[in-house]
């Protein structure tokens, strides 16, 4: 919204993208949570690369907001999932 599009797309990819593919990642490879964007194609499925790649390719500042609506929606549901997965597990040792 401050005309400073570089800044956006750094801050998207910083603090939205790399939280996001972090929390799929402790889902599905969690033993490579922490090598980020890094053989996504191999360790997650094919259906959550596939969503990953359309937030990551970006066409313009209006399509930018819209991905980051997107993002953190898909955030706050893979951390809640995550959380009340760890919760099932503590409950059922």
């Amino acid at each position: 919204y401050r005309g400073n599009a570089i800044d956006a797309l750094a801050f998207y990819q910083n603090l939205t993208l790399a939280p996001l593919v972090e929390i799929l990642r402790m889902t599905y490879a969690p033993f490579h949570y922490n090598f980020r964007s890094r053989y996504l194609y191999h360790e997650l499925p094919q259906d959550i690369v596939d969503q990953l790649e359309k937030l990551y390719f970006i066409a313009n500042l209006d399509d930018l907001h819209k991905k980051q609506q997107e993002a953190e929606e898909w955030f706050g549901h893979a951390i809640t999932a995550l959380s009340l997965e760890g919760l099932l597990e503590r409950v059922q040792l």
